[in-house]
Parts: structure tokens; C-alpha cells; sequence
């Protein structure tokens, strides 16, 4: 039986900017984070998005399930 994986997802607010600062923690951290079919970094960690784009962000790891969110 897999656990579930516990997903934060934490978005700052640039007005000016056509990028976005997202902030993502899961529990237990060291989780893959992948957005766009690239690892960009394990939890927690921060990331730049485009505003004005659809983003699919999936966290993962070895032991649970994995979890999207877009």
C-alpha cells in the first residue's frame, strides 16, 4: 500500500512581473518536484512560473503516491 504524499503549494504574488515565485513543500520533503515533463528540484524548493501559462506540477517519491496538481 502506497502512503499519500502531502502537497503545499505556496504562490507569491509579482505584479509588474510575467513570472511568479511558487513556493512547494511536501511532507516527508525530498520529493521530486516535476513540471513540464523536467525534474527541476526535490522539496522543499521554489520555482519561477509564467503567469500567463497552464503549468502541470507533479510531486513524487519512492514510497507514495504520486500526486499532480495544475
Amino acid at each position: 500500500m502506497k502512503k499519500i504524499l502531502a502537497l503545499s503549494l505556496a504562490a507569491a504574488a509579482l505584479f509588474g512581473c510575467s513570472t511568479e515565485k511558487v513556493a512547494i513543500c511536501s511532507c516527508p520533503a525530498g520529493a521530486d518536484v516535476v513540471i513540464g515533463g523536467e525534474v527541476v528540484g526535490q522539496t522543499p524548493c521554489k520555482v519561477r512560473l509564467d503567469k500567463d501559462s497552464t503549468h502541470q506540477i507533479t510531486i513524487k517519491k519512492a514510497g507514495y503516491k504520486e500526486v499532480s496538481y495544475t
